[in-house]
């Protein structure tokens, strides 16, 4: 009796043949043409193809020459955080042994975010709504943005830059830019949370208290989360203190007596 094993890795046929060849000489760097930097950085993530045991070694060079980032490796992806905008070249070349098998650059440019003003969470308003904004309305080019509004479901609630809604939920807004050539430039996404306003009542250990060291507590109870503002009598401007359920405020932290 004769018994055998077969090595699945090998190809049985020419074609086979062919296309295992195709593949494991498959090299290239894929990646993005162009990200933004939304919130102050983003990942950009590369991929060199090839095989897992080849030897990847990366380059992220900037328009100075200077090298941002670099990595070898078993690494056919590599990814780098952005935090400034410009052009930067991705290097690669890739060791299959002692043998290069492939060498290779791509251009990434990396804009600046646009000028968002969503914010994190809103309060339905006394007449049961509230208006969600993306960008600053002032933004160069806004025409230019596709923009899509989700609710939790799924379903589709709004396509331009603000929207009006009267039902608490979760939110998603979805956006991009298109080139020259049609295609997707620097695509984002963000939640943001509709809430019912509650009612609640603020209490203060002491109204009154002596410049200097001597403190209050004004608490909003334990259920409720926000930001402290103070505004002296007499005056226009509102000044922040923190957030938090409550705030305990000691005489200095004011403007004096008032």
């Amino acid at each position: 009796m004769a018994i055998g094993l077969e090595n699945e890795c090998y190809p049985k046929s020419e074609i086979d043949a062919e296309n295992f060849v195709n593949r494991i000489n498959d090299f290239g760097i894929v990646g993005p043409e162009e990200l933004c930097l939304y919130y102050g950085s983003i990942i950009g993530e590369f991929f060199g193809g090839g095989l897992a045991i080849d030897v990847f070694k990366w380059k992220i060079i900037k328009s100075d020459g200077s090298v941002l980032a670099d990595g070898e490796g078993g690494f056919q992806t590599f990814s780098h955080t952005f935090s400034e905008v410009g052009e930067f070249e991705i290097q690669l070349t890739i060791r299959r042994g002692v043998e290069e098998v492939y060498s290779g650059t791509k251009k990434i440019i990396i804009n600046k975010s646009a000028d968002l003003v969503i914010q994190s969470s809103y309060l339905l308003c006394e007449d049961g709504k509230a208006t969600l904004t993306l960008l600053n309305p002032s933004t160069t080019n806004i025409n230019s943005y596709k923009i899509k509004w989700f609710d939790s479901s799924g379903k589709l609630v709004g396509t331009g830059n603000s929207i009006q809604v009267n039902t608490p939920d979760k939110y998603k807004v979805e956006f991009f830019t298109v080139n020259e050539v049609g295609l997707e430039v620097c695509p984002f996404s963000i939640n943001t949370f509709v809430y019912k306003p509650r009612d609640f009542q603020l209490s203060i250990t002491n109204p009154q208290v002596c410049e200097g060291v001597q403190s209050t507590v004004v608490s909003a109870g334990n259920s409720v989360f926000g930001k402290w503002y103070y505004q002296k009598e007499g005056t226009s401007d509102t000044i922040f203190l923190g957030e938090g359920s409550k705030r305990e405020i000691v005489g200095r932290d004011l403007a004096g007596p008032g």
